[in-house]
C-alpha cells in the first residue's frame, strides 16, 4: 500500500507542477491547502474511527499534497531575485524541513500519548490556515522570467 501511495503521489506532483506553469502557483497552492483543511480531518478522523478503509482515505491524503508539492519549489525559486536566490531557497527550504519535518513527529506523539489522537487530523488543518494566510502575500510569477525577478 505505502508503494502505491508513493507512486501515486510521485505522479501527481509531477502533473501537478506541470499544470502549474500554465495556471499559475497561487490557484493551486491554495486549492491544495483548502482542501487539507477542510478534507484531510475528515479523511484521517473517518480512518480513525474505522469507518472507512485505507483506500477510501488516500484520495484527499493524497491530492492536497501534491498540490502543494508540485508548486513548491517552483514557487519558492520565485520568491527570491537572481543574487539571492541559491542562499534564499537554500536557507528557507532547509529551515523548514528541519523544524516542522524534525519536530512535527515529536509533537504529534506527545499529544497522541496525551490522549489527543485527533491532532493527526488536526495538524495538517492547522498547517493549511498558515499556509492560506501566507498565500495572500505571495505575488504569482509563474509567467516571469527568472532573470527579470
Amino acid at each position: 500500500m505505502s508503494a502505491l501511495a508513493f507512486s501515486i503521489l510521485v505522479a501527481a506532483t509531477l502533473a501537478m507542477a506541470i499544470l502549474s506553469d500554465k495556471v499559475g502557483r497561487l490557484p493551486l497552492m491554495r486549492l491544495g491547502g483548502l482542501i487539507m483543511l477542510f478534507l484531510m480531518s475528515v479523511a484521517i478522523g473517518l480512518l480513525i474511527g474505522g469507518h472507512v478503509n485505507s483506500l477510501t482515505a488516500l484520495l484527499p491524503l493524497l491530492l492536497s499534497p501534491t498540490m502543494i508539492m508540485g508548486v513548491y519549489e517552483a514557487g519558492m525559486i520565485e520568491l527570491f531575485p537572481t543574487e539571492l536566490r541559491y542562499s534564499g531557497v537554500s536557507m528557507c527550504h532547509n529551515l523548514a524541513f528541519c523544524l516542522f519535518g524534525g519536530l512535527t513527529p515529536l509533537l504529534l506523539e506527545w499529544f497522541c500519548a496525551n490522549g489527543l489522537l485527533a491532532i493527526i487530523g488536526i495538524w495538517p488543518a492547522l498547517i493549511s490556515v498558515a499556509l492560506l494566510a501566507l498565500t495572500y502575500q505571495w505575488k504569482d510569477r509563474f509567467q516571469e522570467k527568472l532573470a527579470q525577478i
